[in-house]
């Protein structure tokens, strides 16, 4: 993808502010460098790195910021700790403590912008059910969420063809774009992707609506060309199997948190939307699937995700939770990232296909 050029020009003006404000702190300091110096010009600059953040910032909004932030700690803070290493002189434990901090500093910027959102996991679940009559397998791809097209998402869909799924199950949020002409190219881009790999699956392929598609008479067509059965917003049952009934809702069905669905019938029943904020209604089924959260795309080791975007608890945004009266939600991390001018950084947050195996008691 081309950069935007506007984009391009307000992180060079950024950096380059920011790194003249640590070789200013820099050249004033007295040398030979201590290690009390070197932290009080890391962290002055990372303050001016943030306030020049919050002028240049391209719009207004809170992913903008977080862009800016993210350029602060994945360039300039790693090499302003260079600089302070050079400029440390003699002094060798000063010099190695920042060559540390910068190559610890770049280390995480290539593994957050470079390695982890291409680095596909394919997750699997297993959940018992006496309601089964024979296994179940289900594939579920949630946030796709690309603007360009390309080789991570002919992987994903592979992976899920691979898995030879019973079912198959887009949870929204497929292409993001706030153009409605490279809307309408990416996904013809998708469909060229898509077509030849005859996505199919026998129990059937089904999408709802996620907050990136444009009105239903744009993108449903375009889902269902490859074969998908689009669910209407509200939430609607069908029976897979003489065993399994599925429920699809779309984006403002799922977005409830008193969203009440009550049982079909006797068969195991499988409830799928694009948030998964209606797990906390009341809802009476074994087994909850939902996409949105992106798993936070950056955890914190031991914490979980920083920011959600969802009205569940932190615990239940990524993965597997068991809700009790034997239910289970489960949360795509999503094979895609949020677009536009948020920060394309995946972080201890890997995307993924998620692979649910349903089998009656042994």
């Amino acid at each position: 993808m081309i950069p935007d050029p506007s984009m391009v020009l307000t992180f060079a003006v950024h950096v380059c502010v920011s790194l003249v404000v640590a070789f200013v702190l820099l050249a004033r300091a007295r040398a030979p460098l201590s290690l009390r110096d070197g932290a009080l010009i890391l962290a002055g600059t990372a303050l001016a790195s943030f306030g020049i953040g919050l002028l240049t910032a391209p719009t207004p909004g809170g992913f903008a910021k977080l862009l800016v932030w993210s350029w602060t700690l994945a360039v300039v803070l790693p090499t302003t700790a260079f600089a302070i290493a050079v400029r440390a002189g003699p002094v060798l434990p000063v010099r190695l403590a920042f060559l540390a901090v910068g190559l610890l500093g770049g280390l995480l910027a290539v593994d957050a912008f470079v390695w982890e959102p291409r680095n596909l996991e394919i997750s699997h679940h297993e959940v018992i059910s006496d309601r089964l009559d024979a296994p179940l397998r289900i594939a579920v791809i949630a946030d796709l969420q690309t603007d360009v097209p390309g080789d991570h998402e002919r992987a994903a869909l592979q992976a899920v063809l691979a898995a030879k799924p019973d079912v198959i199950l887009f949870a929204g949020d497929v292409i993001q774009h706030h153009d409605e002409a490279a809307y309408a190219h990416a996904w013809s881009t998708l469909q060229g992707i898509a077509a030849p790999l005859q996505l199919d699956a026998p129990l059937g392929v089904y999408m709802v609506e996620g907050d990136s598609e444009f009105p239903h008479a744009t993108w449903a067509p375009k889902a269902e060309s490859l074969g998908m059965t689009v669910l209407p917003d509200a939430p609607v049952s069908r029976a897979l199997r003489d065993d399994v009934t599925l429920t699809g809702m779309g984006l403002r069905a799922s977005a409830r948190t008193d969203l009440s669905i009550e049982r079909p019938d006797e068969r195991f029943h499988v409830v799928f939307g694009h948030r998964p904020a209606f797990a906390l209604g009341d809802i009476d089924a074994e087994l909850l699937l939902a996409g949105h959260t992106h798993g936070g795309q950056v955890q914190v080791p031991g914490w979980g995700p920083l920011l959600t975007l969802s009205k569940v608890p932190r615990s239940w945004a990524s993965g597997r939770t068991e809700l009790g009266g034997e239910r289970t939600l489960i949360v795509s991390r999503g094979v895609g990232m949020e677009r536009a001018v948020a920060p394309r950084i995946r972080f201890w947050c890997r995307p993924e296909v998620v692979i649910v195996d349903v089998r009656p008691p042994a």
